[in-house]
């Protein structure tokens, strides 16, 4: 088969299309954000709004050429990626701080879509473009690359767990991770409760409670009812009060959380507890189920009986609609609202969608040994490192040298 006829058998298999937005093409939204002169783009299924370049190229992320030894980190933005990746690519690279020092991270260890969030190339110097991370650029770095996403989870290969040939091994790794010894028999039944298929059909993980209650619909999209004269409010009747924005950060949320805000930023965290942060839809449901039955040796009679978001609450979900307005007396008492995280029982596994900075300061500071921790991030990644390499890695990622890196701060070549 010729190259362009698999190219074209992909465009065909590909399940996505992709619509302007007519919004985006009018007044205010070209005064307001004058970098989208072609507007933006959603796909169907799913909603993803995103730069039109993008879809032109959505087959091709659909369709990216994995490798076994790939190392994915898929993230919410601004919540650590770069710090994360710069730690994994160094310790994948058996420290090799002079090449880490003399190559930026961009190229080192890129984000795969950046290059399609805006039109990067038009906008860079000729010298910077010819390193801008384009997806055919990624087929020839050596192995084994260390690739970054904000992607959701759909929208990338759909094949991408398999590359994880052993989920029992991954399982075992993720339990040393956490500081649990598994039996056998527990990461059978693991594995088995993982399972997609099981999965799907699990009420406990599926938000049936949410939805029984007539709070979410059957495709767990939040009830919206009536309509204004204002766009916004047409597309978005659920938030009646508008939306807020961060200064600084920008980040725009729910009218709701910018009222607690600052109970999030100084949320009591414990020494044990498990943060799980991520982009929306990119996993976070499969792997707080994981991360709570390892946590809690595996007992399936609660995790069967108890509803996920009960056991390993998002803490930022009652904040990002008015949920508490629309829910009935018993849901009330089962959300979980910011308060009520003091009763939840240790080892808590809390989630949230909020980037980094809008969560508590001191989350890294829970992790005294940073050491520690360097060395069971290798041992998930199939690495061993020596003494001095972890003492040049813990010196080499505290946050004030990290920020003073030129290799981890972005290029200069744009405009």
């Amino acid at each position: 088969m010729s190259s362009n006829s698999r190219k074209q058998k992909e465009k065909s298999n590909y399940p996505f299309t992709f619509n302007v937005i007519p919004e985006t093409l009018e007044s205010p939204f070209k005064e307001l954000f004058p970098s989208y002169p072609e507007g933006l783009v959603q796909s169907e299924p799913g909603n993803f709004v995103y730069h039109p370049l993008y879809s032109k190229n959505a087959d091709e992320f659909y369709n990216f050429p994995k490798r076994k030894d790939d190392v994915w980190i898929r993230t919410f933005p601004r919540s650590g990626t770069t710090w994360t990746s710069e730690l994994t690519w160094l310790i994948m690279n058996d420290c090799n701080f002079e090449e880490a020092n003399k190559i930026p991270l961009t190229i080192r260890s890129p984000n795969i879509d950046t290059c399609y969030a805006t039109n990067l190339q038009s906008i860079a110097s000729q010298g910077f473009s010819s390193t801008v991370p384009t997806l055919e650029k990624l087929a020839d770095l050596p192995s084994p690359r260390v690739l970054k996403s904000h992607l959701a989870a759909y929208l990338l290969p759909p094949d991408l767990l398999d590359a994880c040939k052993d989920i029992r091994k991954e399982i075992r790794k993720i339990g040393q991770f956490l500081n649990k010894q598994l039996t056998d028999e527990q990461i059978e039944k693991l594995v088995e409760h993982v399972k997609v298929d099981n999965f799907s059909k699990n009420k406990s993980v599926n938000l049936t409670m949410e939805i029984e209650s007539g709070l979410i619909n059957e495709g767990h999209s939040f009830v919206r009812k009536g309509t204004t004269q204002s766009p916004f409010k047409e597309h978005f009747p659920a938030y009646t009060d508008g939306l807020v924005q961060s200064n600084p950060g920008n980040f725009v949320y729910h009218p709701l959380y910018g009222a607690n805000a600052k109970k999030f930023y100084d949320f009591p965290i414990r020494k044990d507890d498990v943060w799980i942060r991520t982009f929306p839809r990119s996993g976070t449901t499969w792997t707080s189920e994981l991360a709570w039955l390892i946590m809690n040796d595996c007992n399936f009679e609660v995790a069967n009986t108890i509803p996920l978001t009960v056991r390993a609450p998002n803490i930022d979900t009652c904040y990002c609609t008015n949920w508490e307005a629309k829910a009935t007396d018993e849901l009330k008492d089962a959300l979980p609202t910011l308060d009520k995280m003091d009763f939840l029982t240790s080892p808590r596994v809390l989630k949230s969608h909020l980037p980094a900075y809008l969560l508590p300061p001191n989350l890294m500071d829970t992790c005294k040994d940073i050491r520690k921790e360097i060395k069971k991030i290798a041992a998930f990644l199939g690495k061993t490192v020596t003494p001095e390499q972890i003492e040049k890695l813990v010196d080499h990622v505290k946050v004030d040298n990290f920020s003073k890196n030129a290799s981890t701060n972005k290029c200069k070549g744009l405009s």
